[in-house]
Formats: structure tokens, C-alpha cells, sequence
């Protein structure tokens, strides 16, 4: 008791030694509070991962009946989220979104844990469901429900694209009433970033605003989460000089930030950037490197494991095929269709050169299923050449003329690079 009581007199500066004492002198109450702003202060100087630890055990220890539990809850998601984190604090959230009732657990909770739960590969019809109920509870974060908005703007199976260009439209005036410069460029970044994997030229205006506001150096951290955003949007639609830029821009301001994460963000991304456009030199062990650190996080990881699935496939490796064909099922269950076309091309050329066409036409048919009722074509037209060769070598000419037509109909106003002559796919 006596520690904590003379501690409690040097202010911020002991809050975190505060907060010990104080749990262990049993005054838990006291605690609850101290702790809670110890995370606040962790927050504030960029150590995401000190705020989680002390939030995840205040919601697991404090008081019963103690108020806050909701609030608390959502400091911890969205420390949990900028820090990386995965289920294990997922499930303590669950928790506390079940037992609490509306009043206790505001939009901010639902809001944090469908952007966490989405990161940690989430059914996306559960993560949907929690941002559409954050929506109409975050009228006093009106940089939260532009951001949820743009949650629901992002393409889904079954969804009409008309339904997410009015959530991005509605995300964009939005923006209107948000006073914060830095939210409002990481926002367009994500709006971008949707806009170029539908084909929407908009993305470029978006683009070059962002280029012209941090004269093309993204220094704070949200500037750099724009910049990897459409970064990656870009080299999933065939823009790869253009993500090659944003990216290695967002790597050189992402090196100053205390939070490791976005740069393990692009790093991730530039080396995918690299498989895709064949420059593999050292990319192997970069591979190695990098799904390491991002164990236990499943959305990240799932690219790289896809291309060294690639990678391994080309190389002859025992177990490639069924190891790439496993990462392909898991894409179909996360609902990552943007991604699907460079597994499904690297699966449909290795069954075309062992003479297994009837199981190049059930991969054709699989791709074919899980992008037709989701709008979100335009990655997937890197697969085009593999589906064609596809139907050529199963004597098929009229579906491969069938699917050229209609790819050339339904893209034809779209900007989609993959599809111009003497793309190198």
C-alpha cells in the first residue's frame, strides 16, 4: 500500500509501476484505472504490444460489476489490431461482446474486432455482420464509420459491385466530417486500393492526392498504410511499376516507425511483388525470413505460403501440388479471390505439363466458381492464359473463344493491364 501511495504521486511517469503495486496491494479497482492509463500512455509512444498485455489483463481480472468492461475491450481490439495481434485476444473480445449488453459495448468493439478478426482470416460473413452493426453506433467517430464503410465497400461473394460503390461514395462524404489530415489519407488509401481491384480509374485521382500531400514520402504511420495499401492493390491488377514505387516509399517511412508491423506489411508484399514480376534472386530465404515473423497471422502469411507453394511446385518438390492445393481451399474459405489466380495459373500449367487435363478442368471450373458471383474480377484475369491453354489442351477452342469474348465484353471500360497485348503474365 505504501509503495503505491507514493508512487501515485509522480504522476504519468509511474503509471505502469503504479499499476503493479497496486495489483499487488489487492486494491484491484485502483488498478483497473492505472492500468488503463499506462495502455493509453503505451498507445500514445507507439508500444502497442505493452498496451495489449496491460488491457488483456485488466479484462481478465477486474472486478466484477466494475464499469468500463466494453470500453476497456475496445482499447484492447484496437491495440491488438495495430500491434499484429491474433486469437488469443480474439477470444477474450468474444467474450466480452456476448456478455455485455448494447449499452456496455459501443461501436467501437464491433468495429476493431471485425478490421481483427478480418486480419486473422474471419469468416468475411461474420466480419461483415459486426460492421455493418458498428455503422449506425458510431455517429461520435466519424473516422470509424468512414472506415467501417469502407469494410463493407470491399467486394464479397454474392454482393453486387453497385452495393460497394455506394459504401465507398457514402465512405468518401464521409470524409467531410473527420478533422484528422492523417485518417482522411488513410482512408483514400484503402478507398484506392478497392477502386483499383475493381477496375475504377478513380483510384489515380485518390493516388496522386495522397503522392501530393506527402510530396511522395510517407513519413507518419498512417501515410505509410496508404502508400502499402494501393502498393498492393496495384501488383494484385497488374500495375507492378507502380506498386514497385509506392511500396518501396512506404518501406524507406515505414524504417522510422516504432511499430514493426507495417513494415512487416510490405515486406510481404514487395517480396510477392517480386515473385510475380520474376525477380527472385534471394527471394527464397526473404520467404523464410518473413513467414516466420508472421506466425499466427494468417491473412499475411497466406501470400507468401501461396508463392513459395508456387516456388515449390516449379522446383518439383514432393508434396508442392497437395501443399498449394491446401492454400488454395484455405483462400476459398477467407474469401481472398484476389489472390486465387496466381496458385490457380501455377496448379493449371503444372496438370497441363504432366498431361493431367481432366484435372486442369476441374481447377479451371474451381476458379472459375469462386470468382463468378464476386466482383472482383480484375486480379483474376492474370489466370486468363492458364485457363486458355487449359481449354486448348483439353480440345475445347469454343470455351476458350467463349471466355475470351466475354472477358473482352465485361472488361473492355475497365482499366485492367493484365489484359493489353504483350502483357507478360
Amino acid at each position: 500500500d505504501r509503495a503505491a501511495d507514493e508512487i501515485s504521486g509522480l504522476g504519468s511517469v509511474g503509471l505502469g509501476r503504479l499499476a503493479h503495486h497496486l495489483r499487488r496491494a489487492g486494491r484491484l479497482d485502483e488498478w483497473t484505472v492505472a492500468s488503463e492509463k499506462a495502455a493509453d500512455q503505451a498507445v500514445e509512444l507507439g508500444h502497442d504490444e505493452e498496451a495489449v498485455r496491460l488491457l488483456d489483463e485488466v479484462l481478465r481480472e477486474m472486478p466484477d460489476g466494475l464499469a468500463g468492461r466494453g470500453r476497456i475491450a475496445a482499447k484492447l481490439a484496437k491495440a491488438a489490431m495495430d500491434a499484429g495481434r491474433g486469437p488469443d485476444v480474439l477470444d477474450l473480445l468474444r467474450q466480452v461482446l456476448e456478455q455485455g449488453s448494447p449499452r456496455d459495448t459501443p461501436g467501437e468493439l464491433r468495429f476493431y474486432m471485425a478490421i481483427l478478426m478480418d486480419n486473422n482470416g474471419a469468416d468475411p460473413a461474420v466480419t461483415y455482420r459486426l460492421l455493418a452493426e458498428s455503422v449506425t453506433n458510431l455517429d461520435d467517430r466519424p473516422d470509424l464509420k468512414v472506415w467501417a464503410m469502407i469494410g463493407l465497400g470491399l467486394p464479397r461473394t454474392g454482393v453486387p459491385i453497385a452495393e460497394h460503390l455506394t459504401w465507398l461514395r457514402r465512405a468518401l462524404r464521409g470524409l467531410g466530417d473527420v478533422d484528422d489530415p492523417a485518417f482522411t489519407m488513410f482512408a483514400r488509401g484503402k478507398i484506392a486500393m478497392i477502386l483499383v481491384s475493381i477496375g475504377d480509374r478513380e483510384w489515380k485521382r485518390l493516388t496522386d492526392q495522397i503522392a501530393e500531400q506527402t510530396s511522395g514520402r510517407p513519413r507518419r504511420p498512417r501515410e505509410v498504410v496508404a502508400y502499402g495499401s494501393i502498393g498492393i492493390g496495384a501488383w494484385y491488377t497488374g500495375h507492378p511499376e507502380g506498386a514497385g514505387k509506392l511500396l518501396a516509399a512506404a518501406e524507406v517511412g515505414a524504417a522510422s516507425l516504432e511499430n514493426p508491423h507495417p513494415m512487416l506489411v510490405i515486406r510481404s508484399a514487395k517480396a510477392v511483388l517480386d515473385y510475380v514480376t520474376g525477380t527472385w534472386g534471394e527471394l527464397d530465404d526473404e520467404f523464410a525470413d518473413l513467414l516466420d515473423q508472421l506466425d499466427g497471422q494468417p491473412r499475411l502469411r497466406i501470400d507468401l505460403e501461396v508463392v513459395a507453394g508456387c516456388r515449390a511446385l516449379s522446383r518439383g518438390e514432393p508434396d508442392a501440388h497437395r501443399r498449394l492445393t491446401d492454400l488454395v481451399d484455405q483462400l476459398h474459405e477467407m474469401g481472398g479471390v484476389e489472390l486465387l489466380a496466381v496458385p490457380a495459373s501455377a496448379l493449371l500449367r503444372a496438370a497441363i505439363a504432366r498431361g493431367d487435363i481432366d484435372g486442369a478442368l476441374k481447377e479451371a471450373d474451381r476458379l472459375l466458381s469462386a470468382v463468378e458471383p464476386c466482383p472482383i474480377w480484375v486480379p483474376t484475369t492474370r489466370a486468363i492464359p492458364a485457363l486458355v491453354e487449359t481449354y486448348v489442351a483439353a480440345d475445347q477452342p469454343e470455351t476458350a473463344r467463349s471466355l475470351l469474348a466475354r472477358v473482352g465484353a465485361e472488361f473492355r471500360a475497365l482499366d485492367a493491364p493484365l489484359l493489353e497485348p504483350g502483357t507478360d503474365y
